[in-house]
C-alpha cells in the first residue's frame, strides 16, 4: 500500500559561505526508510547543473524498486552480473543533476513482490511504498527594487545675522569710530535634524545571503541625489518584510553664498543673501520593503517529468 502521509523535513544545504562551492560538488539528501516509513518532502538549495544524491537509508533493496523523476537510469559498471540484493537493510543512493527549469523532483520507492527484509534476529521488517518530494530553492542572486524612505542629517544648514557693535580705536588724529555691523552666525535652532525623502533603491544579495550592496537614486527640488550603501534584509528571500540600509549619499545641501563665511561682518543684514545649494557627501539610513523582484522562485516551476 502506498503511503499518503507527508512528513516535511527541512534539509537546507546552504550554510554561511556555501555560495562559493563548485558546481560539481554534490549535495546529499538523506531519507531513513525505516524511521520515517511514509511520504516526505525534503527541501534543498541547488545551483543549476549541480549534482545531488538522495541517500535512502535502512531500506530493503530486494523488496523495492527506486526511481527519481527527471533522471534516466544509470547502469551499473564493472565486470560480471550484479550480486542479488541483500535481505538486510541497506542504503540506496539515487543521483541526479539539478535542472533549473524544475521546481521539484519526485523520488518513488515502489514495493515489489519480494519478501520483507529481516533484522539480525531474523524478524521481518515491514516497509511501505513511499513518494519523496525534493522541493528545490534555486541558489540564485536576489535583486530587489524598493521604494526607500531615507533620512540624511545636516542638509538644511541655516544662517542668520547678529547685530554687533564694532569699535575702531583712535589712531593719531583720527578719533575712535563706533559702527553697527551684522555678524554671520549659524542658526542651529532653525535647522532640521535630518531631511526625510523617498528614493528608488536596488539591493543585490549573493546566493544564500540576507545582506549586500545597495544603490539608490532620488530627487530633491529637481536636483538628483545618489546613494551607495550596505543593506540587510529581514524576511523571506525575494519578499523581504524590511530592508535596512546605511551608507553615504551625494545630495544637495545648503551653504552660504559665495564670498560670505561664518563670522563675516556685513554692513547690513540683507547682504547675507540666500543660501545656495551644492552637492556634498552625507551619511544616510534608509528603510524599504521589497515590492518588486527580478528573480523567479521555484514555486511556479513545474515538477520534473518522470524518465522511465
Amino acid at each position: 500500500m502506498r503511503s499518503t502521509a507527508v512528513t516535511v523535513l527541512s534539509v537546507l544545504m546552504l550554510a554561511a559561505g556555501s555560495a562559493s562551492f563548485a558546481d560539481d560538488t554534490p549535495v546529499s539528501i538523506t531519507y531513513d526508510h525505516q524511521a520515517i516509513n511514509s511520504g516526505a518532502t525534503l527541501q534543498v538549495v541547488l545551483k543549476p547543473g549541480q549534482p545531488f544524491n538522495v541517500n535512502i537509508t535502512n531500506t530493503c533493496e530486494r523488496q523495492f524498486t527506486y526511481s527519481i523523476h527527471g533522471l534516466k537510469t544509470v547502469p551499473r559498471t564493472g565486470a560480471g552480473a550484479p550480486p542479488p540484493p541483500s535481505n538486510k537493510l541497506t542504503t540506496r543512493v539515487l543521483s541526479s543533476t539539478y535542472d533549473s527549469q524544475y521546481g521539484s523532483y519526485l523520488v518513488t520507492i515502489e514495493k515489489n513482490a519480494a519478501p520483507d527484509c529481516v533484522d539480525d534476529a531474523g524478524k521481518a521488517i515491514s516497509l511501505n511504498t513511499v513518494d519523496i518530494v525534493i522541493a528545490v530553492t534555486p541558489l540564485e542572486w536576489e535583486v530587489g527594487q524598493d521604494a526607500a524612505l531615507s533620512l540624511i542629517p545636516w542638509t538644511s544648514q541655516k544662517w542668520t545675522t547678529q547685530a554687533t557693535t564694532v569699535v575702531t580705536p583712535a589712531s593719531g588724529s583720527t578719533p575712535a569710530v563706533t559702527a553697527q555691523k551684522f555678524k554671520v552666525v549659524r542658526d542651529a535652532d532653525g535647522e532640521d535634524v535630518a531631511r526625510a525623502s523617498f528614493a528608488t533603491l536596488t539591493h543585490l544579495y549573493a546566493p544564500g545571503r540576507n545582506n549586500g550592496v545597495a544603490l539608490a537614486f532620488g530627487l530633491i527640488d529637481n536636483s538628483a541625489e545618489y546613494y551607495v550603501g550596505w543593506s540587510w534584509g529581514l524576511g523571506v528571500r525575494n519578499s523581504r518584510v524590511l530592508n535596512i540600509v546605511g551608507g553615504v549619499a551625494y545630495t544637495p545641501t545648503s551653504v552660504l553664498p559665495v564670498g560670505v563665511e561664518e563670522g563675516t561682518m556685513l554692513d547690513n543684514a540683507s547682504a547675507l543673501g540666500t543660501p545656495r545649494s551644492v552637492h556634498t557627501l552625507r551619511p544616510f539610513v534608509a528603510f524599504t520593503a521589497t515590492f518588486f523582484r527580478t528573480n523567479n522562485n521555484s514555486a511556479g516551476k513545474p515538477q520534473a517529468p518522470a524518465d522511465k
